[in-house]
């Protein structure tokens, strides 16, 4: 899964993936791979620290996503980050999905 999302300098954003969405809006068994990024241009990961080029006008979020890990990469794998994951109802893994989402602060 690749989403790109564009930054505004100077602006609070919220931003990222949910990846094990329940279509029926159970977000229990979701994982949300979130990036925030600061008025002051400060940046996290899941709340891990992540740098922004000042040339950066593009945040490019890279999940790859397997039963039980996903791991997920920010601008081309300057950034990386690896999460186990353990549904807890297995037998809907099937029916579960990936949302794109802009809180917009």
């Amino acid at each position: 899964i690749v989403a790109r999302f564009n930054l505004t300098k100077g602006k609070m954003m919220k931003f990222g993936l949910r990846v094990f969405a329940d279509p029926d809006g159970n977000t229990a068994d979701s994982l949300q791979i979130e990036i925030l990024i600061n008025e002051d241009g400060s940046a996290t990961l899941q709340r891990n620290p992540i740098y922004i080029y000042e040339s950066d006008e593009v945040m490019e979020l890279r999940v790859l996503v397997d039963r039980s890990i996903v791991e997920s990469f920010v601008q081309g794998g300057r950034h990386a980050i690896t999460n186990p994951f353990c549904a807890s109802n297995p037998q809907n893994m099937d029916r579960m999905g990936v949302e794109a989402y802009n809180d917009g602060v």
